[in-house]
């Protein structure tokens, strides 16, 4: 009969099973890491290296290569100056990838000058204490106007220069006056709202003035009207009223008259 084993010996022997059980589990993990690293290399190397089919030589992928070549680069160099190198390095590189800016938009009107030309007449006109008569009604003649856009005010109105040439049937005689008066007109063009508003003043000289009258006056005006930019390319159309008042500067006499106008309006 055989000898029963001894308690020591047989748990000593089931340790060495179960250590041998352990160990081959763990040889059969590692074997199949070793090949899944293996395939993952080998698709690297793959991806890194393409072979043309015409010519039969190995291309390089540029993504990979650019990789390759960060890493050469900042080899062998460690610390804070390796890294403000590097990015420096970065820093310079052109943005060939980037998204190139949309053209630039053609330019509002507020950004163009314009040129505003027209023409019309006093639809009333009253003068007082111009001339014989203290007063006189019915005395307005033609107007003609030219608006020069100068700049804007903080995208809230437009500083304009206008010259009026205006005439006048009066019971002494024709008078014709040349003014000269700045604007500030409403709302900026760049608004592309078709109404505006303005109001300027300026100083005036007569052309041609009936006797012992001043041959300067003082003209003020108020005006209203609808314009349209670019209708047939560059060149747009405004109708205008409003009211040109004077007085004279060195005699006596004054006038108010109520105007309507229409014309061309070029942007440039």
């Amino acid at each position: 009969m055989k000898k029963p084993l001894n308690p020591r010996v047989s748990s000593a022997i089931l340790r060495n099973m179960k250590l041998k059980r352990l160990l081959g589990s763990s040889a059969r993990q590692c074997s199949v890491f070793v090949i899944i690293a293996g395939v993952m290399v080998s698709d690297i190397g793959f991806a890194r290296q393409e072979v043309d089919d015409s010519t039969g030589e190995t291309i390089q992928n540029p993504a990979v290569k650019g990789v390759q070549e960060d890493s050469n680069s900042s080899s062998g160099e460690v610390g804070p100056g390796a890294a403000q190198k590097y990015f420096r390095k970065n820093s310079s590189r052109s943005p060939s990838d980037a998204t190139e800016s949309p053209p630039n938009s053609s330019s509002s009107p507020a950004e163009e000058h314009y040129l505003a030309l027209g023409i019309g007449g006093f639809v009333s006109g009253d003068s007082y204490s111009w001339g014989m008569n203290a007063h006189n009604g019915g005395v307005g003649g033609l107007v003609g106007e030219l608006t020069y856009r100068i700049g804007h005010l903080s995208a809230l109105a437009d500083w304009a220069l206008r010259a009026d040439l205006m005439g006048y049937q009066l019971p002494d005689g024709r008078a014709s006056q040349l003014a000269i008066s700045p604007c500030l007109m409403f709302p900026d063009s760049s608004s592309h709202f078709p109404l505006y508003f303005g109001i300027g003043a300026g100083p005036g000289i007569f052309l041609q003035q009936i006797s012992q009258s001043s041959t300067i006056a003082i003209n003020y005006q108020l005006f209203a009207g609808i314009r349209f930019f670019d209708v047939i390319d560059n060149a747009g159309f405004f109708l205008e009223t409003g009211l040109k008042n004077m007085f004279l500067l060195t005699s006596q006499g004054q006038f108010n008259g109520a105007y309507l106008t229409a014309g061309a309006v070029f942007a440039f």
